[in-house]
């Protein structure tokens, strides 16, 4: 606020000095009341209008870099953008509404007024803020169309209010709120009516002379006895003259504004005969003031306050129409002399309609998002981040909880599942504020012993000491879950069981990345119980491969880069992410050895000699991971080909243990970026150098992992990673196991979604909610399951669970988990041994109905030479059932007998009748 500088002039418009805003403020203490209220009141107007000024050159400098695309060289989506400069965006949406409001009311303006146009300022003095005066000129807009009428409404409706004061009704003298919409309700009531119940001109004299007020003729509103800045002098409605109300009553001239020029003051007579004249002009409402009408009246007011205190008054003007966009503040603006976080406190709101007395830095599309009530935690994590930052640019204010009003606060709270009933205001913000800070562990918060009773009992797991409901006995100790239980010695003891040789676990520790044998039973031969003819499941897996891309197409013109975006949940996918040996990896190998995962739906790999698969990124945000989100996720891919060098998988080894100092270099490059994913395009050598190699990796640079077919490959989550050109074929599965946080509902990255949404994507076989990362699906997600998807169910306890089919605290999950965990190769061929017909099955199932439901467009119809299945061969005839019927010895129930003569209709009483009563139609 110090550097928001303010012209001095004397009275022939010579500069003399710069005064900043708080030394204006300071002088004005030696003022009387009155001269002080128009220097405070001016200052604050000149603040508000430089904020505006400010916002409009952000708008356009955002409106610009949107348009010219530039953004794309850091991030690779719109939706990325625009949530790294968040507030930009914010401000963008609230000039659009504001600036489509703003045309709907000119238009009205225009309608009911022609040319004369009152600026929210010129009401600002008689509601007491610039907000409130806003509401007022919306108040005439809406019921102006006889306009005295409308004012004497609301003289009524005041006086009614200072008349009965009680509890609850303000003294203010000023026209309130309330005055506006008790105004109102008096214009629905009586119409063009003039009641005897109204009070009359002589009535109303009367009651305003009782709280010393009086008529001011040239707006016919009552105002305290002292005459108002730059209006005519009060003048009481003369004895016996017709009310506003009568019909037939005077109303204001055409073209004449509702405030006049001041007579006595000669200084700006010629700047307002101006403006006067502007305001006459048959043109459109003005956006702004134009440059010169600005310059001289910010130097008319400077030299009215600051030179001449006794002539004080606050200026309130009609204005015309408006070319240029430019204004002395602008030019302020450009010489850098404003501090927008000093200025803060002069853009503080005052009281907002509807009762809101948010700070008008509060979006009016973040307040609209709180009356929406989102129900998913991604969306409310997402609005609980925007209002943090909004209280957070208060800066140091203790008074954090005045940014929002009372109602908006606890909206929020509310939102979230919070309880707030017994809650002040500024605890509520300190529980948001540390909601906010540790969002990406809101599953353990609404968990924690300490904090769980914060949360609503719909808004947290719900705990067997809540309520007993039907139940008689309450448990004495609950059945412990492996989660939490497994330590990192008990993690490689079970490694070592699992063949994982020494130098593999070094590899790990060290590089942050693992080759491990997993799949290799896909290649075993059928078991000797098997059909005849029956094929391996890596053949069948395959040729699934082979089925899904022949429907899939390029969108727009758009390559899929080696990527099946039709397969989401293909029978090869379900069996990887069901193995209980994959699953187990990922157990052992996470730093926090967290026992509950789901799979997190992903289109599979499918690369060609001559796709275009290079890439480059970190599947996170860096700068949010290194402050601990989902610091634990580790992640990989399951190989169904031999991978060479040339094209496989490449990863930066090591990085995860140096990531702070190689992200501060990057910092210092410039090169730092927002959104889910760390992209890295221009090349390696932009992000990673031969230097920073020596410097801070042990001189480890980038270097490629492939895997034999059959092979899993297990990297640490930080490590940036990209991929080879194609050379050749190459089919991979990502599993995507994501952590579950201990309320059992929130994943380890908030963003991602909940398991609630997983679990059902996989029961209906369609994408998550986004990605794992929490980014939108922006590349190739699909509109419906794909009609011959078959769900791949049964497999066991632990790949039921994850796929979200049952959970974790389930008595036989964790009952699987324990004997996995103590003899894992026992587990792993029994699971192997008893699912393969289960998943044999589940292959033939669906060749047979994508023949059937694709006709001649199916793959494997024109794989056979167009031999197509019109209808299902192994639907059972009539015949078919009474054999099975008789050779299970079975009779068909007496109540599928229809009764002789019985017949069926809607409305007629005809069925057969038992016993005495009388039948009732079905």
């Amino acid at each position: 606020m110090n550097k928001l500088q303010l012209e001095r002039y004397t009275a022939d418009g010579k500069q003399l000095a710069h005064t900043t805003a708080r030394q204006q403020l300071e002088q004005a203490e030696r003022l009387n009341p009155e001269d002080k209220w128009a220097v405070h009141q001016t200052t604050l107007n000149y603040a508000l209008t430089f904020r505006e000024e400010v916002n409009e050159i952000v708008d356009e400098i955002y409106a610009y870099v949107l348009q010219s695309n530039s953004w794309r060289v850091a991030f690779s989506s719109t939706d990325e953008f625009q949530e790294a400069f968040i507030e930009a965006q914010q401000n963008h949406e609230q000039i659009t509404v504001r600036d489509a409001n703003l045309q709907a009311v000119r238009r009205r303006i225009q309608e009911r007024w022609g040319s004369v146009v009152i600026t929210s300022n010129s009401f600002a003095h008689l509601m007491g803020s610039v907000s409130a005066g806003n509401q007022f000129r919306s108040f005439l807009i809406k019921h102006g169309s006889d306009k005295t009428r409308a004012i004497e409404c609301l003289n009524i409706a005041r006086l009614k209010r200072l008349a009965a004061p009680g509890r609850g009704k303000s003294t203010n003298r000023r026209f309130q709120p309330t005055d506006l919409h008790e105004a109102a309700r008096i214009i629905r009531e009586h119409g063009e009516k003039s009641p005897k119940s109204l009070p009359d001109a002589d009535q109303l004299n009367e009651g305003y002379q009782d709280f010393e007020m009086g008529r001011d003729m040239t707006t016919w509103i009552f105002e305290e006895g002292r005459p108002r800045q730059i209006t005519a002098p009060h003048a009481r409605l003369p004895s016996g003259a017709a009310s506003p109300l009568a019909p037939g009553s005077p109303t204001f001239a055409p073209g004449s504004p509702m405030i006049i020029s001041p007579a006595a003051s000669p200084r700006i007579s010629g700047i307002w005969e101006t403006v006067q004249r502007r305001s006459e002009s048959p043109v459109r409402t003005p956006r702004r003031m134009t440059r010169s009408m600005t310059g001289a009246l910010s130097r008319a007011i400077s030299s009215q306050l600051i030179l001449d205190p006794a002539r004080s008054r606050a200026v309130s003007i009609v204005m015309g129409d408006a070319e240029s966009p430019q204004s002395p503040l602008t030019e302020i603006y450009r010489q850098r002399e404003v501090s927008l976080e000093e200025d803060d406190e002069f853009v503080e709101a005052e009281a907002k309609p509807h009762g809101c007395d948010c700070s008008r830095r509060v979006a009016t599309t973040l307040k609209a998002e709180l009356r929406q009530e989102p129900k998913l935690q991604r969306d409310q994590i997402r609005l609980l981040v925007r209002f943090i930052r909004v209280i957070e640019s208060r800066g140091r204010d203790e008074n954090k909880a005045a940014v929002f009003c009372n109602k908006h606060l606890r909206a929020m709270g509310g939102i979230l599942g919070l309880k707030t009933k017994r809650l002040t205001n500024p605890d509520l913000v300190s529980r948001l504020e540390f909601v906010y800070k540790n969002r990406d562990r809101i599953g353990d918060i609404k968990t924690g012993r300490e904090t769980f009773t914060w949360w609503r009992l719909t808004a947290r797991p719900y705990i067997q000491s809540d309520q007993l409901g039907i139940f008689k006995y309450e448990p004495g100790r609950p059945i412990r879950s492996m989660r939490g239980e497994i330590t990192h010695e008990h993690a490689k003891t079970i490694l070592q069981k699992l063949h994982m040789s020494r130098a593999q676990w070094d590899n790990w520790m060290e590089d942050g990345s693992v080759n491990l044998d997993c799949f290799r039973w896909l290649w075993d031969a059928p078991p000797k119980d098997a059909e005849p003819g029956s094929r391996r499941l890596i053949d069948m897996i395959r040729e699934e491969y082979d089925m899904y891309l022949h429907h899939q197409r390029e969108l727009n013109g758009e390559p899929n880069y080696g990527w099946l975006r039709s397969m989401w949940h293909g029978i090869g996918q379900q069996i990887i992410r069901q193995d209980p040996l994959y699953y187990l990896y990922y157990v052992l190998l996470r730093p926090d050895h967290n026992t509950w995962l789901i799979s997190y739906p992903y289109y599979a790999k499918y690369t060609k000699a001559g796709d275009h698969t290079e890439f480059r990124h970190i599947d996170h945000n860096v700068p949010k991971l290194l402050e601990g989100r989902g610091i634990s996720e580790i992640q990989g891919s399951a190989s169904l080909d031999d991978e060479t060098p040339d094209g496989c998988t490449l990863i930066l080894p090591g990085i995860h243990r140096c990531l702070r100092q190689w992200w501060e270099r990057m910092h210092d490059r410039g090169l730092t970026q927002g959104g889910y994913v760390t992209g890295m395009p221009g090349g390696l050598s932009r992000w990673y150098s031969e230097q920073d190699a020596k410097e801070i990796n042990k001189g480890k640079m980038e270097k490629a992992v492939p895997c034999k077919a059959g092979q899993v490959r297990i990297t640490d989550g930080r490590l940036p990673h990209g991929s080879t050109a194609s050379p050749r074929v190459r089919r991979t599965v990502l599993p995507w196991y994501c952590g579950i946080q201990n309320d059992h509902e929130s994943l380890a990255i908030t963003e991602a979604g909940t398991w609630s949404q997983l679990s059902a994507a996989h029961i209906a076989l369609k994408p998550g909610p986004s990605t794992p990362s929490g980014k939108p699906n922006a590349y190739g997600t699909i509109p419906y399951a794909f009609p011959a998807a078959t769900c791949l169910t049964g497999l066991g306890p632990i790949s039921d669970a994850l796929v979200g089919r049952r959970r974790w605290t389930d008595v036989m999950v964790d009952h699987d988990v324990r004997a996995l965990m103590q003899d894992p190769w026992a587990y792993i061929t029994r699971w192997r041994q008893r699912n393969w017909h289960t998943i044999y099955q589940a292959f033939t199932a669906q060749r047979r109905s994508e023949r059937v439901i694709f006709g001649p467009k199916s793959y494997y119809a024109a794989m056979h030479g167009g031999d197509i299945l019109e209808e299902d061969d192994d639907a059972l005839d009539e015949e078919d059932m009474a054999d099975i019927l008789s050779a299970e010895n079975l009779e068909k129930p007496k109540e599928w007998d229809e009764p002789a003569g019985a017949t069926y209709s809607f409305g007629s009483p005809s069925q057969p009748q038992k016993g005495k009563g009388k039948g009732r139609a079905t």
